[in-house]
């Protein structure tokens, strides 16, 4: 399993669903999206893809993805000063960070076809 290149999509994944959605629903700003996208990334990744993937599969794992980044959204709001986000509005990125871990773990596992041609093994 190639570590990096996993930890760089979904990264990326992360901070283009945070820098979408967090801006609507409340004053975040940039660096908070930032720091919170790499929280996410590192937690998600070593909890989520190399702990629970593998022992219950993508469905279950996203749900537990979901859980993770409600808890960790609410800690950031309790804890970080600039991170304003309403307790109600939590769901809204948990549930969509979960969604985009789920296609995720679908690649991940090899059960979405890649675009590149087989290789001939002749």
């Amino acid at each position: 399993m190639n570590h990096l290149r996993n930890l760089t999509i979904k990264f990326f994944l992360h901070l283009l669903i945070l820098g979408i959605i967090l801006p609507m629903l409340g004053r975040v700003p940039a660096a908070e999206i930032i720091f919170t996208a790499v929280l996410l990334t590192v937690a998600l990744y070593y909890i989520g893809d190399l702990f629970f993937l593998p022992a219950y599969g993508p469905g279950w794992t996203a749900l537990s993805d979901a859980g993770i980044a409600f808890g960790i959204f609410w800690g950031l709001i309790l804890l970080v000063p600039g991170f304003s986000l309403p307790l109600a509005s939590i769901p809204i990125p948990s549930l969509a960070i979960a969604a985009v871990e789920y296609i995720h773990h679908l690649i991940l596992r090899g059960r979405i076809p890649s675009t590149r041609p087989p290789e001939n093994p002749g």
